[in-house]
Formats: structure tokens, C-alpha cells, sequence
């Protein structure tokens, strides 16, 4: 795969670019890592929310990609907090034939299926980056935390790749089952507005072969 990796930070409701150091033909970015406070108190939590939000024009090349961090967790009286976001740009260098597919995903949704027709080779393999996500109770009340747990799905992906009826082309399948929790020893869990935002990545034959190089200090790896 001909990508470039970098990583920057930033605090809620700030700004940050990503550099990528070169011109690349499609730029993303999905979450490294948070982490969210109410600073010196604690409260019980209605809500948790943690993104990396960056325009539609990703696909245009350009060396860097202009970003905006969210983080935040709240209580029902009032209580704000934010945070740290940790943020992992992705960004390919040449058409090697990789994909990329945004979805989203709620709890009480089936299993995700992504569909990426008219391809010319098999699919390799595929990964899926979670750019965003909203945690929050049911009736929008705060309530004490005994777990939260926020997955991609990527230990459930089953990958196939079917040739049309001409022969000529393939249709790639991913199908994941993500997963989002937040409960406490009370029967309390998630309403139906919580979210997860996705970004699924898939490989053909042959391009994983490729570079991968890694930015902002970190060492290069074939």
C-alpha cells in the first residue's frame, strides 16, 4: 500500500493540520486516542463524545489536511468537560487501487455490510478506523459508569470478492459487526441516538505489498 501515516493532538473545539509532507490523493483521519475529563471534580456522565471532523474536499490531492477536534463528557446538572484527542492522519500516495468507505453505525443496527463494486482485481484485506463516536444514557439522564467499550469490529470482518456476470469485474463485500457500550449495575445503557463513525479501508491483491511510511518522527516501515 503506498500510504503516508502522521499523528498530531488537539483539544476540544480546536483546529489542527495534518502534514503529510508530500502531495497525497486522498487524506483522512480517525481517532488514536482521548481522553476526557471533568477536571477536579468527578460527576456521573449522560454523555461522552469524542471526533475528528475534516472537509468533504479529502479526496483532492494537497500535502495536508485541516482538522477539528472534539472531546467532551457531561452530567445532567450543568457539568462540561473536554479533553485530549489523539489523531492519526492517513494518506495515499498513488492509486495502488485501495479503497475508503465512510459509514456510521448505531446500536440496535444489524451488522455493517460495505459494497465497493466494479473492481479489478480480488480483494486483499480491509480495516476499519473509527473517526468518531457519542456515547450517551437513555432519556438523556447522567448515571454512575461501570463500563464503557468502544469497537470497530475488526476482530468479526469476513471478506469476499465475487466476480459480475461479465467476468470482467469484482464486487468486494466487508461485513463487521461494531459495538458500543455504556452501562452501570443498574440496568442503565445507551439510547438509540448514540453513534459510531467509521472509516473502512480496503486492500486488493497485490497492493499490500507496498510502502507504508510513517511521518512526525516515527521510524519508516516497509
Amino acid at each position: 500500500m503506498s500510504l503516508i501515516f502522521t499523528n498530531s493532538q488537539a483539544k476540544n473545539g480546536q483546529k489542527t493540520t495534518l502534514n503529510f509532507e508530500q502531495n497525497v490523493m486522498e487524506r483522512y483521519a480517525v481517532l488514536a486516542g482521548f481522553d476526557a475529563s471533568f477536571g477536579s471534580d468527578d460527576h456521573e456522565v449522560k454523555s461522552l463524545k469524542a471526533a475528528v471532523d475534516f472537509p468533504l474536499n479529502n479526496n483532492l490531492p494537497s500535502s495536508t489536511l485541516e482538522v477539528t477536534a472534539t472531546v467532551s463528557i457531561t452530567d445532567d446538572s450543568g457539568h462540561n468537560g473536554g479533553g485530549t484527542l489523539y489523531i492519526m492522519g492517513m494518506g495515499r500516495t498513488k492509486d495502488d487501487g485501495c479503497q475508503f468507505k465512510q459509514q456510521t453505525w448505531k446500536p440496535g443496527d444489524s451488522e455493517v455490510k460495505v459494497t465497493i463494486d466494479k473492481q479489478p482485481v480480488p480483494m486483499d484485506n480491509a480495516w476499519v478506523f473509527i473517526k468518531g463516536f457519542e456515547l450517551n444514557y437513555g432519556k438523556r439522564t447522567d448515571h454512575h459508569v461501570q463500563t464503557i467499550s468502544v469497537d470497530a469490529g475488526n476482530s468479526t470482518l469476513s471478506l469476499s470478492s465475487v466476480k459480475d456476470t461479465t467476468g470482467d469485474s469484482y464486487s468486494w463485500t466487508i461485513i463487521f459487526n461494531p459495538s458500543l457500550v455504556m452501562n452501570d449495575n443498574s440496568g442503565n445503557g445507551l439510547s438509540n441516538d448514540s453513534f459510531l463513525d467509521l472509516v473502512v479501508m480496503a486492500a486488493p491483491v497485490g497492493a499490500t505489498s507496498g510502502q507504508v511510511r510513517v511521518q512526525s518522527g516515527a521510524p519508516s516501515v516497509a
